[in-house]
C-alpha cells in the first residue's frame, strides 16, 4: 500500500500517464524477473512518504543481450537532496551483478525509460554516462 501511495504522488507531479492499480502493482512483486529480497530498494523517512524506490528487473536473455531494466522514483517532497543519484548509483551496482551470471558473449546492457519531459531524470542519468536513445510517446484515453 505504501509503495502504491509513493507511485501515485509521483505521478501527480510528474504527470506520465502511467497510473496503475494497487493490484498491479502488488502482481509486480511476483514476477518471476524481480527478486525482491536482492534487486528492490526502498528507503524510508521520518514523514509520511517513503522517498526513494530501486528496483532491478532482470529481463530474459535475448540472443544478443543480457538486460536489466532499472526503475528507480523519488518522492518529489524528498528530490533535489541526492537521493535520485544514489538510488541510481544501487540499480547500477545491482545490474551489474545481475550481469555476473549471464554468457560473455551477450552484451550486458542497462537500460531504464522515461518521457521526454523529465528533464531533470534524463540529465541524472547521463551524468551517470546513460545515453538517450529515443523519445517516448504516451497515449491517454479521455
Amino acid at each position: 500500500m505504501a509503495i502504491h501511495r509513493l507511485l501515485n504522488d509521483i505521478e501527480a507531479v510528474d504527470q506520465r500517464g502511467w497510473v496503475d492499480t494497487l493490484d498491479d502493482r502488488e502482481r509486480g512483486f511476483d514476477e518471476p524477473s524481480v527478486n525482491t529480497q536482492t534487486d528492490t530498494l526502498l528507503g524510508f523517512a521520518r514523514t509520511a512518504s517513503w522517498p526513494p524506490l530501486g528496483w532491478v528487473i532482470q529481463l530474459p536473455s535475448s540472443p544478443t543481450e543480457h538486460l536489466a531494466f532499472l526503475w528507480g522514483e523519488v518522492h518529489p517532497e524528498h528530490r533535489r537532496r541526492g537521493l535520485g543519484s544514489y538510488v541510481l548509483s544501487w540499480m547500477e551496482t545491482r545490474g551489474a551483478r545481475n550481469h555476473e551470471s549471464a554468457p560473455q558473449r551477450l552484451a550486458h546492457n542497462l537500460r531504464s525509460n522515461m518521457l521526454d519531459t523529465l528533464a531533470d531524470r534524463i540529465a541524472l542519468y547521463e551524468q551517470h554516462g546513460f545515453s538517450w536513445v529515443r523519445a517516448t510517446t504516451v497515449c491517454v484515453a479521455t
